[in-house]
């Protein structure tokens, strides 16, 4: 190092008058986990109140004597599940655009009370319509998932980015996890605790899972309330805005602020139209996201008509109970998975992760006939060693194919080409998820029960068909690339922020 004078030094030395730029600190960005946690518990909402209703909704439909005959079951159910995800589809943009005029805090909130609210009344149903009209709204309220998604994307970085989102998955399958039990469980209370022996909770039977969940989510918007910051460019406090890298310093570094302080106040949102001209990739992007979720959607729906068929039209013949256990099993497997998403991604990046995990699905979709073929055969059948490793496989696959969902969606904050354009990103992306989640169901069942009827390439056209799109889709992931964009490198949010109730 040159030695200069003191004089030389201290005339190149910068008027207190001048500020300068501090330097981008390295490493890792601490998370903000007060608030992270806050947004992975809003987040567990929606799931939960999906999956509520499905233990006890065909019992729900014959007893308030919308059908009399439990084989027509199936088609008003299936209309109320539909309709859930058709709303949170319609709803999206809506929903999106809303955060973007007043902010993503007041849409998370009223459209979580709205969530509450709907389920909570659809318990007291004594008409079919009336549930459909709980289902709408609480559909339609379901639609906040992109500004939820939005705020996770403004809470980090690329440098910490991939435990948020191992997390807010996480968040996701918890709610999955522990709808069904307690509307299995809580359902008719009556008979099962002699505090819910009464006039009320006999004439609503399905009242207490519906409130439960409600008290669950409503106390998750107070705390939102009192806790939760605002995370929009223009719209959250100065106070709040912590940047490093644009702080600005004296000479001796006793005054710091914000550089964005010395930015308008509202930033001008771009247009959806702009957005797509500048981010090249996108349409590849989504096009891959959608194969993947036709994938989980599809299984989803496969899964349980495929173990409940019988053996001789090529299923499984299992039970309920059977069936249940595993798809338990499967969800627990897929969560410990979800534990390790964050050394993965920081490890290998969020590209390898993804295509890695689509890999899985061809092989996953293609060893179901298998599965038949084994439990066919007369000398060990759904007892021998071969259909029990073969079974464990496809499940594990299954699980393991999870990790596609945190990298995803990393992928999907990275292409974004600003701060502003995030929202619109997330929101294409979930029009993409809610448009596939609503048609795959019906497609894969559907596709399914004309090929075993009409026994076409053996009953197994269904299973062609998927294996033929999946790896399609594992190979259009080559055509991705894994983004970086520098506004996201630079992003650093402190965690020490204070929220005010």
């Amino acid at each position: 190092m040159i030695l200069e004078s003191n004089d030389r030094h201290e005339e190149e030395q910068p008027d207190e008058t001048y500020p300068i730029i501090a330097p981008i600190r390295s490493g890792k960005t601490p998370l903000p986990w007060r608030q992270l946690l806050l947004v992975f518990g809003l987040r567990a909402v929606k799931p939960l109140m999906f999956e509520l209703i499905f233990p006890f909704v065909n019992q729900m439909i014959l007893e308030i004597g919308v059908v009399d005959d439990p084989e027509g079951v199936g088609f008003y159910s299936g209309l109320l599940e539909s309709i859930f995800a058709c709303m949170s589809f319609i709803c999206i943009i809506p929903c999106s655009n809303l955060s973007d005029r007043f902010g993503r805090k007041p849409v998370i909130l009223a459209t979580t009370t709205g969530l509450a609210i709907s389920t909570a009344l659809f318990g007291f149903s004594k008409s079919f319509w009336f549930m459909v009209l709980t289902r709408c709204i609480g559909g339609g309220s379901g639609g906040n998932v992109a500004s939820l998604k939005t705020m996770l994307a403004e809470l980090t970085d690329k440098s910490n980015e991939a435990v948020a989102q191992t997390g807010f998955a996480i968040a996701y399958r918890l709610g999955q996890g522990i709808g069904q039990p307690i509307g299995g469980l809580l359902s008719h209370p009556e008979r099962h605790a002699s505090l819910f022996d009464s006039p009320f909770w006999r004439k609503h039977p399905f009242a207490l899972p519906g409130l439960t969940s409600a008290t669950v989510a409503l106390v998750l918007v107070v705390y939102g309330y009192c806790l939760l910051d605002e995370t929009h460019p223009s719209k959250k406090r100065k106070s709040t805005q912590r940047l490093s890298y644009g702080a600005i310093e004296s000479r001796n570094g006793s005054s710091r602020r914000n550089v964005q302080d010395a930015l308008p106040s509202k930033v001008k949102s771009p247009t959806w139209s702009s957005v797509i001209k500048s981010t090249p990739g996108l349409y590849l992007l989504m096009l891959n996201r959608a194969l993947l979720y036709l994938a989980v959607e599809s299984m989803f729906a496969l899964y349980p008509l495929f173990s409940f068929t019988p053996i001789t039209s090529g299923g499984l013949g299992a039970s309920e109970a059977d069936i249940g256990i595993t798809l338990a099993f499967r969800a627990l497997l897929m969560l410990l998975f979800m534990f390790s998403s964050a050394y993965l991604l920081n490890r290998w990046g969020s590209l390898s992760v993804y295509r890695t995990a689509m890999a899985l699905w061809p092989a996953t979709f293609g060893l179901l006939p298998v599965l038949n073929y084994l439990a066919r055969r007369e000398d060990a059948g759904k007892d021998g060693l071969a259909f029990v490793i073969v079974h464990a496989v496809v499940v594990s696959m299954w699980a393991l194919s999870g990790l596609a969902f945190p990298a995803a969606a990393v992928m999907v904050n990275n292409i974004a080409p600003s701060a502003e354009s995030i929202n619109i990103i997330i929101s294409m992306s979930e029009l993409v998820n809610a448009f596939v989640e609503a048609v795959s169901p019906a497609f894969v069942n559907s596709m399914f029960a004309f090929s075993i009827k009409h026994n076409i390439a053996g009953g197994n056209l269904t299973y062609f068909i998927m294996v033929s799109l999946t790896t399609f889709g594992f190979v259009q992931s080559f055509w991705l690339t894994d983004w970086s964009p520098t506004w996201r490198n630079a992003l650093r949010v402190d965690d020490e922020t204070d929220g005010e109730c």
